[in-house]
């Protein structure tokens, strides 16, 4: 049936392509025809000496139209169509399975514009159909309707609409059905120098025809943003008012039912990356923070925060919200920039790489108990966490782990592993449509100015201002505003001194009790050498909070040197004392240093050692003492271009428990730049904690047949060896690629 669809939306864009000729010269006609297959034999034998031996073959082949044509200088129609097909056939253990996807993805779009207004109708299609032996095939449908103007006149409001209807439902319509209806109008007006009016308009219909359940949710925002300076630049001035009235209306017929999410307004995103998520302190003022709950789930912020690719840097990403106060929710959605195979997917569903905790204070973090329901939505591009229960907590945070270089390799037609980056996270209280029925209503108010005033030229010295307030009224009502008056001190004593010095305080108010910090930093900066220069800083923080006082002492004496050109050295030495809420005294030591030696062009030396001590006492607990060091070594060596050799060794040890980690890695090609390419690639890691070797070896070659059309061949030996495990696999890979 698929093949059938095929052939009629192909030949369908083809004739299209043929009618246009004859009209304007200005079309183009391109597409590809792929084609894989990949072999994989794996053998395990556990500490038990049970074996398992797996064997799998896959076939897919892809083949892709796209067709292009300008009516007129400023009409342009699209039209392209992908038909995508796997058959694959495992057997584990003398059970076979056999299952065949086949995905069919037409596009057509229309368009006219021009620099005063721009239009267009798209529709979108993707059919997805799944044969397993041994149940019913499914076949699930997303298609999409789309209508959009844009309007940008000189000197009034910028427009923006769009009109969509998004239907998604299995064939036999027995699993989903629902029809999704939005409107979304914005308009931005920006006629006086620094300031800046927007406006937007949200419409949502989801119709689930199964449940008989209908949601609409609707959205109206509101933004004043106002930048100045005054006297010269001496007075800086930025302010802000954003008004968002959220309305929820769920209705149910007499057979209702199913759920309905109720979408959770955030304070802030956070983001952090350490392999101990339960004492990490996560980050606001990343890059990637605030992009993660615009409301945009394409757009993409390349950061190492968000990447969960195969980037070889394993450690977790951290991945959470702030809700401003303790908050009821029990689902959470995280977008992706890319769509994933399922073989990528399924790792993430797995269960082993997505965790959550919550948190209090964003210092300690707790694991949510009982594993989540994970699900991924191909449609959307899009990972769907569902708690057992409802938690409660001000934090919580997605903890993923980056995808491993075994997946990754294993799906040799999923270009770019390293680039998977979050997009966006959503936070939903979910509840049964019986308990929602009717209309919930939410007005969320942000109002934020900030202010620096230069008092002095010499010394620099600076007055800032800033108040930050955030309403919440509806079903349930939030108000918490933040005020901060500081005085920030700067000068250059001569060419070698200068310091930096800053005092400040700051006034919370919320629903838990109010707080008042006293905020003190201090730095003398030294550089007497061009090659040398000394940081000393000092930092303080005493507060006054519902649990309690608490005070905050950080020293930091940070150095770099340059010993001889291509000799570069580093030396940081911290001291902290602090005195917590809970009476707990805490008081530890740092260290860390480090060179970055290239003796010439082709070797690459990096050194690098950290350590950190942590006494508690008090608090009427008995006294702990923490320790961790972490020692690495790398050298890279490149003798030829076409030559790359790579060697790292790290040990570790955190309270006594010690861990050594080696690498070793060859990438050799050569003929780069002729028609037919030889590769080799090999890559070692050991490990001393489950005395693991995990051992890569891929040769390869690659024939350029002419300029677009290419065969290339893989053979993958992966080996993975541990005290309780032992897994030998083999994937041999062949693609064929032709490009019109």
């Amino acid at each position: 049936m698929a093949l059938i669809s095929f052939k009629k939306y192909f030949l369908y864009f083809f004739f299209i392509f043929l009618s246009l000729q004859g009209k304007s010269s200005a079309g183009s006609i391109s597409g590809y025809l792929d084609f894989t297959y990949s072999n994989l034999d794996s053998k395990t034998n556990d500490e038990s000496g049970e074996k398992t031996d797996t064997k799998s073959t896959n076939f897919r082949q892809q083949y892709y139209l796209n067709v292009s044509q300008n009516f007129y200088p400023n009409l342009r129609l699209l039209a392209n169509c992908l038909f995508d097909r796997s058959a694959s056939k495992s057997d584990t253990d003398d059970t076979g399975t056999k299952a065949t996807t086949t995905i069919l993805k037409p596009f057509i779009e229309l368009r006219m514009s021009n620099p005063l207004y721009s239009a267009g109708i798209l529709y979108n299609r993707r059919e997805t159909k799944d044969d397993v032996s041994g149940s019913s095939s499914i076949t699930n449908v997303s298609e999409a309707y789309d209508g959009i103007f844009g309007w940008r006149p000189d000197g009034f409001p910028k427009l923006d609409l769009r009109l969509s209807r998004i239907n998604n439902f299995d064939k036999k319509r027995s699993l989903r059905d629902t029809t999704n209806d939005l409107i979304q109008f914005s308009s931005i007006y920006d006629f006086l120098k620094g300031l800046l009016l927007r406006y937007q308009f949200n419409y949502d219909d989801l119709d689930d025809k199964l449940n008989n359940l209908e949601t609409k949710n609707i959205k109206n925002s509101g933004k004043i943003i106002y930048d100045t300076r005054f006297f010269y630049d001496r007075i800086t001035l930025y302010t802000s008012y954003d008004i968002n009235r959220r309305t929820i209306d769920v209705s149910t017929g007499k057979t209702g039912k199913g759920e309905v999410r109720i979408p959770l307004i955030l304070f802030s995103a956070l983001t952090g990356i350490s392999d101990t998520p339960t004492l990490v302190v996560l980050n606001s003022t990343n890059p990637p923070a605030p992009e993660l709950i615009d409301g945009n789930t394409a757009s993409i912020t390349e950061s190492p925060e968000v990447n969960i690719g195969f980037v070889g840097d394993t450690r977790q990403r951290n991945i959470g919200i702030d809700f401003s106060s303790t908050t009821e929710v029990n689902s959470i959605f995280f977008y992706v920039n890319r769509e994933l195979p399922k073989e990528i997917y399924q790792y993430f569903l797995s269960g082993v790489a997505i965790s959550a905790y919550t948190s209090s204070d964003n210092e300690h973090w707790i694991l949510v108990p009982n594993k989540p329901i994970l699900q991924y939505d191909s449609s959307q591009n899009r990972f769907e966490i569902d708690f057992i229960n409802v938690i409660k907590a001000r934090y919580i945070k997605v903890v993923i782990t980056p995808l491993p270089q075994s997946v990754a390799l294993s799906v040799p037609t999923f270009t770019d592993p390293d680039k998977i980056f979050v997009t966006e996270i959503q936070a939903f209280l979910k509840k049964a449509s019986s308990e929602v029925s009717g209309k919930i209503s939410t007005t969320n108010q942000i109002y934020n100015i900030n202010s620096r005033v230069r008092i002095l030229n010499k010394p620099f010295l600076f007055y800032d201002f800033s108040y930050y307030l955030n309403k919440i009224d509806g079903s349930s009502s939030l108000k918490r505003s933040t005020l901060l008056n500081g005085f920030s001190l700067n000068h250059r004593f001569n060419e070698i001194f200068s310091t930096d010095a800053r005092v400040a305080r700051e006034d919370d108010v919320e629903e838990r009790g109010d707080t008042t910090a006293y905020i003190y930093n201090a730095s003398l900066n030294a550089v007497p050498l061009k090659t040398l220069s000394h940081s000393l800083n000092f930092s303080k923080r005493t507060e006054k909070n519902p649990d309690g006082k608490s005070d905050k002492n950080n020293i930091f004496l940070y150095s770099t040197a340059e010993l001889y050109k291509g000799i570069n050295t580093y030396l940081n030495l911290g001291y902290n004392v602090s005195k917590l809420e809970t009476k707990r005294n805490q008081e530890s030591t740092s260290v860390n240093f480090g060179a970055n030696i290239i003796p010439n062009n082709a070797l690459t030396l990096n050194i690098n050692y950290y350590s950190t001590d942590t006494d508690e006492s008090g608090g009427g607990k008995e006294k702990t003492n923490t320790t961790s060091s972490r020692s690495e070594f790398t050298a890279s060596y490149r003798p030829l271009r076409t030559l790359y050799i790579v060697a790292s060794l790290s040990k570790s040890s955190q309270d006594g428990r010690k861990d050594t980690l080696q690498n070793y890695g060859i990438n050799w090609s050569p003929f780069p730049d002729g028609d037919l390419q030889l590769r080799f690639e090999y890559n070692q890691n050991l490990r001393s904690q489950d005395n693991g070797v995990d051992t890569l070896i891929r040769p390869g070659l690659r024939w350029n047949i002419n300029r677009k059309t290419y065969l290339d061949i893989t053979y993958l030996i992966v080996k993975s060896k541990t005290d309780e495990l032992k897994t030998d696999s083999k994937i041999f890979n062949v693609n064929l690629r032709m490009s019109f």
